[in-house]
């Protein structure tokens, strides 16, 4: 799993909503084809708002993944028992803003937060299905990771 490295500015800086979206096309090997997760919170708002914007602007091809995406409201609930973004954030050990709270860029910063806080606690997990899949025959045996620390996101 990988960051498509979309820049704030980037997307600050287009025109309208086919400009804010083409943004998000260019990833480092070139033009995505609609494979790009989308994370969010409460993330099945987020990917119909941006797949009705992609149909209103009558952009060609749609760089995010139709219909998959990473919800954070599912992942905290099961890891962290909170829904709320805010109580979420709060429980996982991140500082919480409320007068910040609600603005695009700050929300969007708490969930890459809370992502990446409960991913990484689902390292050895993911892991050990990893080498069960590669026993299976499911795919090839990725490179053994240096065990000196837990990997980020």
């Amino acid at each position: 799993m990988s960051s498509s490295g979309v820049r704030p500015a980037a997307v600050t800086a287009a025109t309208g909503a086919q400009g804010a979206i083409y943004a998000f096309r260019w990833d480092a090997d070139g033009w995505t084809k609609n494979n790009t997760i989308l994370v969010g919170h409460n993330a099945a708002f987020d990917i119909n708002f941006l797949n009705a914007a992609v149909t209103r602007t009558e952009l060609k091809r749609n760089p995010f993944h139709p219909f998959s995406c990473f919800d954070t409201v599912s992942l905290a609930g099961a890891a962290l028992g909170q829904t709320v973004l805010a109580k979420a954030v709060t429980v996982a050990g991140f500082a919480w803003d409320s007068t910040s709270a609600h603005s695009a860029s700050y929300d969007a910063e708490r969930t890459a937060d809370l992502f990446c806080h409960v991913s990484n606690q689902l390292a050895s997990v993911y892991r050990e299905a990893e080498a069960r899949a590669c026993a299976l025959g499911w795919h090839e045996v990725a490179p053994a990771e240096t065990p000196s620390e837990e990997p980020t996101l």
